[in-house]
C-alpha cells in the first residue's frame, strides 16, 4: 500500500514537470514571437 502511494506521487511529479516543460516551450514561442 505504501509503496502504491509513492509511486502514483512519482506519477504525479513527472507528469506535472511534463506539463511545465511543455508550457515552458509554448511560452518561450510565444514569448519569440512577439519579440521579433
Amino acid at each position: 500500500m505504501n509503496e502504491d502511494k509513492h509511486v502514483f506521487q512519482n506519477c504525479i511529479i513527472f507528469a506535472l514537470l511534463f506539463l511545465h516543460l511543455i508550457n515552458s516551450e509554448t511560452i518561450l514561442k510565444i514569448g519569440s514571437r512577439t519579440a521579433w
